[in-house]
């Protein structure tokens, strides 16, 4: 199997003042804290926002806009705000035939979502290289490897690890307000989101590239 380590960045499928009004209505906070209405409350776009950043990527409502990839000594990157698909198509032409794939949190989050792009594409070829069982010999999970060494580490962020390893981390990127970026988005500011994300996966990827030859030497 030849090393592929990946990151995705995601943003909610449906971001329409309608759509985020609706998950605002359906949400479980609760206004009344404030001396809101339920529905006074929905309606401010700064509570729409933080309705999205606390629940709105599912592996089914999730859309990819941003990938980093490094196979070999190669690390390459790509964003789309609104082309989901051609990312995915070119995660295809990136991969090898039989991947090893290396990641963060990579079975619980970044593989059910591509595999879920791939499937929404008719992408077989995608498809049928993504494992389905979080435990199969063709994931290298970094944060189920470092769970299994020691408790204290368990759902421990790729930054923490990092640092625990005496790596540099992710630095600044280490954390980023994603609702705020897609406020950003949904503004206009799509160039400029898109280099965020950009960047940030392709920190990710070099963080848990690291990682992961840190903890298989």
């Amino acid at each position: 199997m030849i090393p592929v380590c990946i990151d995705l960045e995601t943003r909610p499928a449906f971001m329409t003042p309608e759509a985020m009004q609706a998950a605002a209505l359906a949400s479980k906070s609760n206004p009344k804290r404030k001396g809101y209405t339920r529905a006074e409350w929905a309606a401010d776009p700064v509570n729409q926002i933080a309705v999205w950043g606390k629940g709105a990527l599912g592996i089914c409502t999730a859309r990819i806009c941003a990938v980093a990839i490094r196979v070999g000594d190669s690390t390459h990157a790509r964003a789309s705000w609104t082309n989901e698909r051609e990312l995915v198509d070119w995660i295809a032409e990136m991969l090898p035939p039989d991947p090893l794939w290396i990641g963060h949190n990579l079975a619980g989050f970044d593989l059910p979502i591509l595999r879920m792009a791939a499937m929404r594409y008719s992408h077989s070829w995608l498809r049928d290289r993504i494992p389905t069982y979080r435990y199969s010999k063709s994931i290298a999970d970094t944060m189920q490897i470092a769970a299994g060494t020691s408790s204290r580490f368990a759902g421990i962020t790729a930054h923490g690890l990092a640092q625990s390893l005496g790596l540099p981390g992710k630095g600044d990127l280490a954390v980023i307000d994603f609702p705020a970026l897609w406020a950003r988005a949904i503004a206009g500011e799509v160039a400029s989101v898109e280099t965020v994300l950009q960047n940030r996966a392709v920190v990710d990827v070099l963080t848990e590239w690291a990682i992961w030859q840190r903890m298989t030497q």
